[in-house]
């Protein structure tokens, strides 16, 4: 299972609407090594998720736009069948 970007950095997703939360913990993530694929909604995230393999997932579950836990548990049943 391929986890990595283009460059070999592993990938985390990060669904995040503040950006004053997402942006440092994106650095953060990138200054230890790891790829980060961003979103802010949780239509977003489902569809990084769709499109990338991840390693990780960290996800505000009090987004404005949607539920971060609504979307957490629809992805688990399709990544357990991985």
């Amino acid at each position: 299972m391929d986890l990595m970007s283009k460059d070999g950095a592993r990938l985390v997703l990060v669904v995040e609407d503040d950006v004053s939360v997402r942006r440092p913990l994106v650095k953060f993530l990138e200054m230890h090594g790891f790829g980060v694929v961003t979103a802010e909604t949780s239509d977003d995230g489902l569809e990084a998720l769709r499109k990338n393999r991840l390693a990780a997932a960290v996800v505000d579950l009090r987004l404005r736009r949607g539920s971060g836990r609504d979307g957490a548990s629809d992805s688990l049943p399709r990544d357990r069948a991985r």
